[in-house]
Parts: C-alpha cells; structure tokens; sequence
C-alpha cells in the first residue's frame, strides 16, 4: 500500500519544493555563517515539518471533504472562534493576529484561508457544469 502510494505522488514536484528549500536553506545558511547558525537550525526543522506534513496530507483522499460537509462546518466554526479569540487576546508584539505557545507562534487566519479553500473546492465541485456557447466557426472568430 505504501508503495502505490509513493508511485502515485507527483515526484517532480516533490523534488522541485526539495530543491527550493535547499536553496533557502544554503542562503540563510550563508547570511548567518559568522554568526549564530540558531536560524539555520530552526529554518531546517521546520522544512522536515513541513515535508512530513505535506506526505500525511497527501495520504488524505480529497472526496472525503466533498462528502462530510459537517467537517467542513466545524472547521469553519472553530477558525471563525479562533479568529474571533485571536482579535481580543491575542497580542504579539502590538499585533492582535498570533497566538503564542512558548518558541512557536500560531495563526489563526492560516487555518481560516485552508478551510476556504475546501469550502469553495466543495462548492465549485458540486454545481453542474454549464454547457459552453457554441461560436460559429468563421475566420473572424479565430
């Protein structure tokens, strides 16, 4: 299982967002090479976070949005709270937008831009299609 899963993963994109975080990496890398490398560091983990992020998201079979709406409905629910928390105690530095949980910071309006994008992927996929008008084939019309 876990090996059609691999085969069926887009590699060229996988190598294409390996190579361009390689590429961040060398370059903070070089701006911190006579000073501390704690940037580095930090930069470096949260790549291999994400990477691993990225593989659990991509075992997730999409349809399983399009047909659990009450998912989506809480999901919304819960970014529109954290939204809504964020907006009355969540003050970083002046900035009413992060919540902070010791070294990492947490953005509600992240989660809030992910679920619209499934509640739009949901809507879009479930209206008809609309049959295209036909253009009389002339050789204005090219």
């Amino acid at each position: 299982m876990f090996l059609y899963f691999l085969k069926k993963l887009d590699w060229v994109l996988i190598i294409n967002i390996i190579l361009l975080t390689a590429i961040g990496l060398m370059s903070i890398f070089s701006t911190s090479f006579y000073h501390e490398k704690s940037y580095f560091y930090k930069q470096a983990g949260f790549i291999v976070f994400g990477l691993f992020l990225m593989l659990i998201f991509a075992f997730i079979d999409y349809r399983f949005f399009r047909n659990h709406s009450m998912f989506l409905l809480i999901l919304y629910l819960v970014s529109a709270f954290l939204l809504l928390v964020v907006l009355f105690l969540g003050r970083s530095k002046g900035v009413a937008s992060w919540f902070r949980f010791g070294i990492f910071g947490f953005e509600p309006v992240e989660l809030a831009k992910f679920v619209m994008v499934l509640i739009f992927a949901q809507y879009f996929s479930l209206l008809k299609p609309v049959a295209k008008p036909r253009l009389p084939h002339t050789p204005f019309t090219i």
